[in-house]
């Protein structure tokens, strides 16, 4: 595995994926959730088109990545469902959960209380997950769906992007996507699909 560092590019790195995922076939295409239906409720009307992949792509593993960065080399900055403007340096030193995810993917709905668990038990350990909600809206709709759909105030950070950023910021044309990022802001793993604690906490463990 390639050790890639956050603040400064992806290079090459290795993902851990689900062979069941679908991807876009446009390399700024739409995300599209592997697996389950889109969601209807308190999302926006996303057109998308069904791609087909064969095995022989689904096993190219590395992948060469621009991490998009003004000329000052700034990381990318998001808002937050609280009304702040956030990026990754914000959490330099922490161990950080990333998990893109859309309210019109029904794997990422199902793996949310999963990162609920696990953001309890990370927490003392100087770790967080971050949401990163792509194309679903805005704040106020990504915080009523919590509420209403999940019947749950969000236990950790929630951030938001476009589908376009989403791509050319962390090469996602698939969720939930979640990347581990150590102290250091080193990507360490990518896995593709959606996980349960427990899986999760083995990925981490390393990086506590």
């Amino acid at each position: 595995m390639t050790r890639v560092n956050a603040s400064t590019g992806f290079q090459a790195e290795t993902e851990a994926h689900n062979p069941c995922a679908h991807r876009s076939s446009r390399p700024h295409g739409r995300l599209q959730p592997f697996g389950g239906r889109r969601h209807t409720r308190f999302e926006r009307e996303v057109n998308m088109r069904q791609a087909h992949w064969t095995a022989p792509f689904l096993l190219m593993m590395a992948t060469s990545l621009s991490w998009a960065a003004t000329s000052h080399g700034a990381e990318p900055v998001y808002d937050s469902t609280d009304g702040k403007s956030v990026s990754l340096a914000d959490y330099r030193g922490q161990v950080i959960v990333l998990n893109l995810w859309a309210i019109w993917c029904g794997p990422c709905i199902g793996e949310i209380p999963e990162l609920v668990e696990l953001q309890r038990r990370i927490e003392p350990h100087g770790a967080t997950v971050i949401g990163l909600a792509a194309d679903s809206g805005s704040a106020d709709q990504v915080l009523a769906f919590w509420r209403r759909r999940l019947d749950l105030e969000p236990s950790y950070p929630l951030w938001l992007a476009s589908m376009e950023q989403a791509n050319a910021h962390f090469g996602a044309t698939t969720v939930p996507l979640t990347l581990l990022i150590d102290r250091e802001g080193v990507v360490r793993e990518r896995l593709l699909g959606a996980h349960d604690a427990e899986t999760l906490m083995e990925r981490l463990q390393p990086l506590l």
